[in-house]
């Protein structure tokens, strides 16, 4: 089994999917998809005899940000 993935669009532009790794355990799946950092990559998809048996949309962390408070 292969695991593939997209980068998130960089400037409005699609990214190519990728090889990231491959392993042999069935099980092994959701621990690689969960390795991958949910910032860089938007999809992930595990290839197993060149098909695609698992595709994820990964979600982009909400980060809060904090700004300067302007005193007056």
């Amino acid at each position: 089994m292969q695991l593939w993935a997209r980068k998130r669009k960089i400037e409005g532009r699609g990214q190519p999917y990728e090889f990231i790794s491959q392993f042999n355990d069935t099980n092994y799946s959701y621990t690689a998809i969960d390795t991958l950092d949910k910032n860089i990559y938007q999809e992930c998809m595990i290839i197993d005899n060149n098909e695609c048996i698992m595709y994820v949309e990964l979600e982009k962390p909400f980060v809060k940000k904090r700004g300067v408070i302007k005193s007056e």
